[in-house]
């Protein structure tokens, strides 16, 4: 029977966790005048209604039980009631008539109470327009599983000394559903894992006796069907539904009466629908009782469905989860060239690559060269790789042009770079040619994914080959296809080797562009450190190198290194190059120990033609950092020939030349090269940075070369050719040698000085009172007006800018700015 009294009186029931986050929004200070608790048996809700009544403190508790009319209980309530401010509990609504319950809303409305109620279904009472309003509140079932947090909270409450590892499993089995953790934690311990079969037992007793039992049998079948997949939206589960119910059930009305009944949870990020795990253990095994087989025939339609719609790695872990393991081969052998590969998901279908035995590999082309492509993610399993092809090469079909012939000829061309045999990817590359040229218009539109991902795998290997411009334009092609088809995996490939191939070609803003947006989609993707950033992150580094920013291209170098000691491909001569860059530029002896490292044979990629020769100028640049410049030409003696790349090899010669004292010798190794259009921009700013300090070791005027110099750097942004040059850089410094007063580099002295002391000690740190006044002032706006941006006074602003100016070694707002933008503290 009802019974009314102070707060704090609640029903004997269990208290077992304190609820905050429940508690606050039943009887908080933002509570609504009328909340129900609604779902299935064991959620708590009971529990919950005497936390309340212990929470609410002052107050009068009207209670009213399943037994009770809530009609005549407040009718009998002694006067004495309305002095203080009242809850009224109702427990079990269920059996109450709407009319009763619409009686208890009209008297909290007019006695100012507020009412919690809890029942196992919605409850008409509730309208949508009091929601909106504010003036009732739902708190469904999945409001009401545990947390895991609450999870550990109450295994401590309970002093039960298990591991995390046991509280995470106890967590997955039930869901966080209450009465099932409560029981676990209470239960006594043998020794075995908490998920022992007993537990499961009476777990599957509680869903089909409290839960299922009480849901009407047309209603059951449905629920039933539902549970054949984990997760479903309203497409998915018109599909399960419409198998056996035919076309005309309304998915969005049986959404909401489950959720009403608090049969569903709903995950809104990404707008699913899905039963509390031991509730759909419970529906499965009830499918499966009344309708053996059928739940793998509405998991093949689902499925069906979603591979139709783009989202193959979806559909793909509700086939694992099924044992549909024929199912999940045909999938991937159907779509992997489509939605896996393409889109980099190969995180997402782990489990359903896994699921994939020997025996259904064996005999079928596109399964074994997916497993070849799985296999060259981090870490690279080499060994793997060269058996699906060499199994792929015996069950091809080689008749005429196909899908999985063509893929066989790219991943054959990355494996024979793997090993450093051009040859063999070129001959690869050919013959996938031969077959491409006999395809019809409308098999290349077919198979427009694979021609993407062959074309970036040409313009590799034009690249291992040191054939710049024709790696370029390959990589460029491949990339404009991959982003046109939405392959993003693809595209970050494409992206991180055109980040590359751009720095060689002396366009930094391209590579550094290029490089960040590569590691955008590999974020995008999941993929952070996937087998290629290493590349996206060397052109990074070498950009900032060029920047003149040491500092900066360290720390990047070294992700890139991390990278490479996992990578299938590791461009070890090509980090070479960067490290023994960064060495000469800052003088660092163990840098150039990191270069001479990378170059060694043990990296089977140095043996490719390009790769050898970055390891020949890498040496002679650690020779140089080592104070050993005969070395260093010991080193260029037999350089190999690279079309286009000889002026490396002269311009190293130069400085080699330039730091035993003969100048003379050093401006011939330029000779040739001065007018040379050839040139990337940034190796002709070299030589006429190092012709300048030729002129300066000879007492010469340098003014000549250090214009064209200017020039150059004007368009590229560089400022390590005169960094690295120390006449250079102190003629530079000291106003010897300056831009004239209308040049765009008017105040090169200044931030040269600044980037050689920040390569040194690391640039200057800022408050974040600073940072927002630099960004201020690369604006248009006054003095006056940053200021009242920034709710400071004026002179708490120029005492601001002047703490600025003398961290960053400058003496005005023009100079800080242009300091700010060499040390990448603002946009360039």
């Amino acid at each position: 029977m009802a019974r009314s009294g102070p707060a704090g009186e609640g029903w004997a029931s269990r208290q077992t966790l304190a609820r905050q986050r429940l508690l606050r929004r039943i009887v908080g200070t933002d509570a609504a005048p009328l909340t129900v608790l609604h779902g299935p048996a064991g959620l708590g809700k009971s529990v919950l209604l005497g936390a309340a009544a212990r929470r609410a403190a002052g107050g009068v508790v009207i209670r009213i039980s399943a037994d009770d009319d809530p009609t005549t209980v407040l009718d009998d309530l002694p006067s004495d009631a309305g002095k203080a401010r009242r809850l009224i509990l109702v427990d079990d609504a269920d059996e109450a008539t709407e009319d009763a319950l619409d009686a208890v809303v009209a008297y909290g409305r007019a006695h100012g109470a507020r009412i919690v109620v809890a029942a196992r279904r919605a409850l008409g009472t509730v309208t949508s327009a009091m929601m909106m309003n504010g003036d009732a509140r739902v708190v469904s079932t999945g409001d009401m599983l545990f947390t895991l947090d609450e999870v550990r909270a109450l295994a401590s409450k309970y002093r039960r000394e298990i591991g995390p590892d046991d509280v995470a499993e106890l967590y997955r089995v039930t869901d966080g559903w209450p009465a099932m953790v409560d029981a676990a934690l209470r239960s006594p311990r043998t020794g075995d894992a908490l998920t022992r079969r007993r537990l499961h037992e009476l777990f599957g007793r509680f869903v089909r006796e409290d839960v299922i039992g009480s849901i009407p049998d047309a209603e059951l079948e449905r629920l039933s069907d539902a549970a054949a997949i984990p997760r479903f939206d309203v497409p998915v589960l018109a599909t399960l539904l419409n198998d056996r119910f035919g076309p005309d059930v309304d998915a969005v009305d049986v959404l909401d009466r489950w959720f009403g009944h608090g049969w569903i949870v709903h995950d809104d990020l990404d707008d699913h629908w899905r039963f509390p795990q031991p509730l759909r253990d419970g529906l499965l095994t009830d499918l499966e009782a009344r309708h053996p087989g059928r739940r793998g025939k509405l998991v093949t339609k689902a499925v069906q469905l979603l591979v139709a719609d783009g989202r193959t790695t979806v559909a793909l872990p509700y086939l694992v989860e099924a044992s549909l393991d024929d199912v999940v081969a045909n999938v991937l052998r159907e779509r992997w060239t489509d939605d896996v590969a393409p889109r980099g998901d190969y995180v997402k279908v782990r489990t359903a690559h896994a699921s994939v035995t020997d025996e259904m590999l064996a005999n079928d082309p596109s399964l074994l060269l997916l497993s070849a492509v799985y296999a060259m993610r981090h870490p690279a399993d080499l060994p793997t790789i060269e058996l699906r092809l060499a199994q792929a090469a015996d069950v091809i079909d080689r008749g005429s042009f196909n899908g999985p012939l063509l893929s066989y000829h790219s991943l054959s061309m990355m494996l024979a770079r793997f090993h450093g045999d051009l040859d063999r990817a070129e001959a690869m590359e050919w013959s996938a040619r031969g077959y491409l040229d006999t395809a019809t218009d409308e098999q290349r539109h077919e198979q427009v994914n694979r021609i993407s991902h062959f074309t970036l795998q040409v313009g590799l290997t034009r690249l291992a080959a040191g054939r710049i411009d024709e790696a370029d334009t390959a990589v460029n092609s491949a990339l404009s296809t991959a982003k046109n088809n939405r392959a993003e995996w693809y595209a970050a490939n494409a992206e991180a080797a055109l980040a590359y191939t751009s720095f060689l070609r002396g366009e930094l803003k391209v590579a550094q562009d290029a490089a960040e947006s590569a590691l955008v989609r590999a974020r995008a993707l999941e993929q952070p450190h996937a087998n290629w950033t290493d590349h996206a992150q060397i052109a990074r580094g070498l950009v900032e190198l060029e920047y003149g920013r040491a500092w900066r291209s360290r720390e990047i170098l070294h992700d890139a290194y991390e990278a490479l000691q996992i990578d299938a491909e590791p461009p070890a001569a090509r980090l070479a190059a960067a490290w023994s860059t960064l060495g000469l530029l800052t003088g660092d002896r163990s840098a150039a120990e990191q270069a001479l490292l990378l170059c060694e044979a043990g990296y089977a990629t140095n043996r490719l033609p390009f790769n050898r020769f970055l390891a020949t100028i890498a040496r002679a640049h650690a020779r140089l950092v080592q104070d050993d410049p005969k070395a260093a030409l010991e080193e260029l003696a037999r350089p190999g020939d690279i079309a286009g790349q000889a002026h490396l090899v002269h311009i190293t010669r130069a400085r080699a030349h330039l730091i035993m004292g003969n100048p003379l010798d050093a401006r011939r190794e330029l000779a040739g090269y001065h007018d040379d259009a050839s040139l990337p921009l940034t190796a002709r700013a070299d030589v006429h940075a190092l012709a300048a300090e030729c002129a300066l070791q000879l007492g010469e005027d340098a003014s000549h070369p250090f214009y064209r110099m200017l020039a150059l750097l004007e368009f590229t942004g560089a400022r390590r050719p005169i960094l690295q040059l120390p006449l250079l850089s102190d003629a530079v410094v000291t106003g010897r040698l300056s831009p004239s007063p209308t040049s765009a580099l008017v105040r090169l002295g200044v931030e040269t000085a600044v980037l050689a002391r920040a390569n040194v000690d690391g640039p200057p740190s800022l408050t974040d009172r600073e940072t927002d006044v630099l960004t201020a002032l690369s604006g248009p706006e006054t003095l006056a007006a940053i200021a009242k941006s920034l709710y400071v006074s004026g002179n708490t602003l120029k005492t601001v800018a002047r703490g600025l100016y003398r961290k960053l070694g400058v003496r005005d707002r023009h100079e800080a700015v242009n300091v700010a933008r060499a040390l990448g503290m603002l946009p360039a």
